[in-house]
């Protein structure tokens, strides 16, 4: 299953799952390189989450950032979405339409964050 063993990280004070890439990738039944893909094309809007800049050393001209990370909650709406707009799950690739309602579910379940 695709939320299988995710992620846990203390976000606003209260631990919460978090997804990977992988785990998008998983639910959407695409490769991690098509969510990049899909993600620098403008038709995945770059999810608000990051996991903790890694430790260590780091490749020369890279930059220290975390993993991608979405919540269940961003995953779900992003399957509904898809299944709506009759793409993604059909073979189908994302519409500017989707990107946009994707981009509207990320701001309302950041203003609930806000407002808990």
């Amino acid at each position: 299953s695709w939320d299988a063993k995710p992620l846990k990280y203390r976000f606003g004070g209260v631990e919460r799952e978090f997804f990977t890439i992988s785990h998008l990738a998983a639910a959407l039944n695409k490769s991690v390189v098509t969510i990049r893909s899909w993600e620098n094309k403008g038709l995945i809007p770059r999810t608000p989450y990051r996991s903790p800049r890694p430790r260590g050393e780091m490749l020369p001209g890279t930059k220290p950032v975390g993993k991608r990370l979405w919540t269940r909650e961003q995953v779900l709406g992003i399957i509904q979405i898809a299944s709506e707009e009759k793409v993604i799950l059909n073979g189908k690739p994302p519409t500017k339409r989707f990107a946009l309602r994707v981009l509207d579910l990320y701001t309302k379940l950041l203003d609930t964050e806000k407002q808990d």
